[in-house]
């Protein structure tokens, strides 16, 4: 829902259900691009921009450069997303 009905990612334009079908977590790239509303949505300050949400949209990584500079693989990165959502949900 945040995202709107549809999407564009490097396959085109599609619908966002469709998409992001069984995702638990997606990562939004910012880049020159304008995208006014899900930039002030999630706060982006610079351009590019790699944030992690997940599937409520709620922010589960803002660093996701970083994150992707630090950890070589697909599943370091994964690793490091998924602690990040355990931690964001203990009291």
């Amino acid at each position: 829902k945040r995202l709107g009905s549809t999407i564009v990612s490097r396959r085109g334009e599609t619908s966002t259900q469709e998409a992001l079908a069984n995702k638990t977590v997606v990562g939004l790239y910012f880049t020159a691009s304008p995208f006014p509303t899900t930039c002030g949505r999630y706060d982006v300050k610079t351009i590019p921009t790699l944030i992690f949400v997940d599937a409520n949209g709620d922010v589960v990584e803002r660093e996701g450069r970083r994150s992707i500079e630090n950890n070589i693989t697909l599943h370091k990165i994964w690793d490091h997303v998924s602690l990040s959502r355990l931690k964001a949900a203990m009291p």
